[in-house]
């Protein structure tokens, strides 16, 4: 009888136990759930309110976006537009540095290049495509570039928070292009009117004013198109990022010695 009701004692122990047990187990994913759903409220409230307050990082962003697209329908065109301008460009660039390098050969070299290009009214059309290839070119950056003076503030505080060097060599690509239109005009001007020949150019570099002018022009069109090959390549994924960095500055300080050297032979010949 007893053995009975210690058995019956035991069993009735284990139900509490176990109903105690249930009991604190549903409590507890009752608090874990309760805990949850104030966890989640509060990350939704935060949210919300960085979205409509923001961060400073998020302002920027979001203000560079707004400063770098106008229409994204058109930024596939313009940006084409952009990309196979300024191939054209670099090649015209380096086709013009090799035609100059003729003088290496000597005056006479120099003179025949000249003189074919006069005969069959190349001077003419090579002002057209340049006239056609820069207006395309300008036209799609400044299309994509920021225009107003807020936007402009916007793109520097970025290149400053992020201190990437790719950043920093848009910026200056921006500046030296700008800096490009210029000096190109007064370039492609001269020669239209005053012609190319040896005697002509070797006058205009021994000039101190028009060698310095000569001189910044080259590196100013180099480091624009050094920089402005690799921005295509990296973005469409071509090429890895580093190796084709090292070939452009190779690339970019062979064709700026080969400027300098051509310069250098003017200038002794005008001198």
């Amino acid at each position: 009888m007893e053995q009975s009701l210690s058995k019956t004692g035991i069993k009735r122990t284990g139900i509490n136990k176990k109903t105690a047990i249930k009991t604190t187990a549903i409590k507890t994913k009752t608090d874990i759930k309760t805990t949850d759903v104030k966890t989640m409220k509060d990350i939704i409230t935060k949210t919300d309110i960085e979205k409509k307050t923001g961060t400073k990082e998020g302002k920027l962003e979001m203000q560079l976006q707004k400063a770098l697209s106008y229409n994204p329908r058109g930024d596939f065109l313009v940006e084409t537009a952009q990309m196979v301008s300024g191939l054209l460009l670099v090649l015209f660039l380096w086709a013009h540095m090799l035609f100059v390098a003729s003088i290496w050969l000597g005056q006479g070299s120099f003179n025949i290049l000249a003189g074919f290009m006069d005969r069959y009214g190349l001077l003419p059309l090579t002002i057209v495509f340049l006239v056609l290839a820069f207006g395309t070119h300008v036209g799609a950056v400044l299309r994509r570039m920021p225009r107003q003076y807020a936007e402009q503030r916007t793109v520097w505080k970025h290149a400053k928070l992020i201190h990437h060097r790719d950043t920093w060599s848009w910026v200056f690509q921006s500046i030296t292009g700008s800096a490009i239109i210029i000096l190109a005009v007064v370039h492609i001007a001269i020669v239209s009117f005053a012609g190319i020949s040896v005697h002509l150019s070797s006058l205009r570099v021994a000039n101190p004013g028009f060698l310095i002018f000569y001189i910044v022009l080259l590196l100013l069109s180099e480091y624009h198109a050094s920089v402005g090959l690799y921005r295509i390549f990296v973005k469409w994924g071509f090429v890895n990022r580093h190796s084709m960095k090292r070939v452009l500055n190779v690339v970019s300080v062979l064709f700026i010695v080969v400027g300098g050297v051509s310069l250098v032979i003017l200038y002794s010949l005008g001198a």
